[in-house]
């Protein structure tokens, strides 16, 4: 039997996720320092109502040609907590590069009023949508969900916790631990995650890894790095970074159009937590059935003529319609699986808009 094959831009987006993962569950504890372990609960067993943040990634490919250049994604703003039940009011900038591609977007929610943003145009989201979300969230009996709810333990993601020592960040007096990180642990987590998400959300289940997908991911990574940085004051998590290195083995390198190997950085840091945010609606903001039937367009079907309306579904006869909400998840399940090198695998997701 041929073994799997290993995809390495595929490779880079799921350890992408890895790092994220890492991010929510706050790397646990565990480790050579009890001292270390206890900073990091505290850390990420500490909500933080406001503040800004800033995310960045970047992963480079060693023999990729076709990449020439890092991929990077970066996500920044401000967010603030609107109390159990409703939705968080944000404005974060998003952007992705990489491969010869390069998109832009966000999201602004008020509360009330939740918008996303694509190339630099605001689409607003149907308000009946957004009182929609508000009732689920307030009907949620249990509106502050651990990980352990999810079925899993991140505690036993890291090894060798160890304090490094007291460092100023993002203006506060910080404690710095540094960690490895078992990835076959974390990757059998995020797996629990994958299966829970879903449900939860009341979407389709993610896709899963399989057994042999994870022991080649474990094959391939390095000496994983975790760095913390904990606030003296409040114990809240000030600054996260992820180093991860990798290297293609070398009878699987021809295969993989001459990857041997690489490197990710993740990067989050949180500034003025605790201090109110301003976050205002924007302006000249299209409703969302605009930027629905142009992505209809894309998927090689009739366009949605712009009456102005707003409505997705007011055309009878003659013309196309726009896609509906199932039809855009789909979409969007399907990009992620995909090998964003591969034109046939886009084009075949274009057409569940068609």
């Amino acid at each position: 039997m041929n073994p799997p094959r290993f995809k390495p831009l595929r490779a880079v987006f799921l350890i992408s996720a890895v790092a994220l993962v890492a991010l929510i569950a706050g790397c646990g504890g565990g480790g050579s320092s009890e001292d270390a372990t206890k900073t990091i609960d505290k850390a990420f067993s500490t909500p933080i109502q406001k503040a800004k943040i800033a995310l960045s990634l970047e992963a480079n490919v060693d023999g990729l040609a076709q990449l020439q250049g890092p991929i990077t994604a970066k996500l920044a703003g401000p967010f603030q907590s609107n109390g159990k039940g409703k939705l968080p009011s944000l404005d974060w900038d998003a952007s992705f590069s990489g491969g010869g591609q390069s998109v832009s977007g966000g999201v602004t929610s008020t509360g009330d009023q939740l918008f996303v943003n694509f190339q630099n145009q605001d689409y607003e989201v149907p308000k009946a949508q957004v009182d929609q979300l508000n009732q689920q969230l307030a009907s949620q009996r249990n509106q502050n969900k651990t990980l352990a709810d999810f079925g899993i333990d991140p505690k036993n993601w890291v090894t060798d916790a160890k304090t490094v020592g007291d460092e100023s960040v993002n203006g506060a007096d910080t404690t710095h631990v540094s960690a490895s990180v078992d990835i076959e642990k974390m990757l059998n987590d995020l797996n629990k995650v994958a299966a829970n998400a879903g449900g939860a959300m009341g979407t389709t289940t993610p896709s899963q890894l399989t057994p042999e997908q994870i022991q080649q991911v474990k094959d391939v990574v390095k000496d994983p790095k975790i760095d913390v940085y904990v606030s003296k004051d409040d114990d809240t998590l000030r600054r996260l970074n992820l180093d991860i290195s990798f290297e293609i083995p070398q009878d699987q390198q021809a295969q993989l159009q001459g990857a041997t190997g690489g490197n990710i950085k993740f990067s989050l840091d949180l500034t003025d937590v605790g201090q109110d945010q301003t976050i205002q609606p924007p302006a000249n903001a299209k409703p969302l059935s605009d930027l629905q039937g142009q992505l209809g367009g894309l998927g090689g079907g009739t366009t949605v003529p712009d009456t102005g309306s707003g409505s997705s579904g007011s055309g009878s006869s003659g013309g196309g319609s726009s896609p509906d909400a199932e039809k855009l998840q789909k979409y969007s399940e399907c990009l992620q699986q995909a090998d964003p090198t591969d034109q046939a695998a886009i084009q075949k997701c274009q057409k569940i808009l068609g």
